[in-house]
């Protein structure tokens, strides 16, 4: 998941659209991708470009003002979101689930500072839960993924590291770089053998 890091989807390539990230956070190769599960509010978008079987999930908070310009307009998709969120002990789902995926701040320190110091798309945090929660998901629902004060998706440990350290996510990202691209060989000099034959 942690190319997701990079570019973008287009309805035209994939039915699905936005950026993983920011526009300008999407031509870096960093953890950005992990830190806005957690510093920003999501919400189900279903039926994107009118197709019923492409449903996403969108920025709720604060910051989700810029979704009317279609040229950074941010997403996820229940893949992304439930590495960190869950609904009922089970993975999210923007074509049935109707609640908003968002962390409270507490903790969160180290991410909202990898977030340029913004939390739900402000640079002020609210003091109490309910502002936290109004901050992320807006004053209309009032439906949580899961528990927001301890996220429980299927991958929380590892998106919450990655989220607050850009160097354990390039660690584990080229461990598993490695493996995907040496995959049934016994090394790299065997692999690029093959290649250039």
């Amino acid at each position: 998941m942690g190319v997701h890091t990079l570019g973008r989807a287009r309805v035209e390539n994939s039915g699905y659209d936005g950026w993983w990230s920011d526009p300008e956070n999407s031509r870096r190769f960093n953890n950005n991708y992990f830190v806005v599960m957690y510093a920003k509010g999501w919400t189900a978008e279903r039926n994107v470009n009118g197709n019923v079987n492409k449903n996403q999930w969108t920025r709720s908070d604060d910051g989700a003002t810029h979704q009317q310009n279609l040229a950074s307009k941010e997403m996820m998709l229940d893949t992304d979101l439930c590495l960190a969120f869950d609904e009922s002990g089970r993975g999210l789902n923007a074509g049935t689930d109707s609640c908003c995926a968002w962390a409270g701040a507490n903790g969160l320190g180290a991410i909202i500072q990898n977030n340029d110091g913004q939390y739900c798309g402000s640079n002020r945090i609210p003091r109490g839960f309910g502002g936290q929660r109004d901050s992320c998901c807006g004053r209309t629902n009032n439906n949580d993924c899961g528990n927001p004060r301890n996220p429980t998706g299927s991958s929380r440990g590892a998106a919450r590291r990655f989220a607050e350290s850009d160097a354990d996510w390039i660690t584990a990202f080229h461990t598993a770089w490695k493996k995907v691209t040496e995959n049934g060989f016994a090394s790299l000099s065997a692999l690029q053998g093959t290649c250039a034959a």
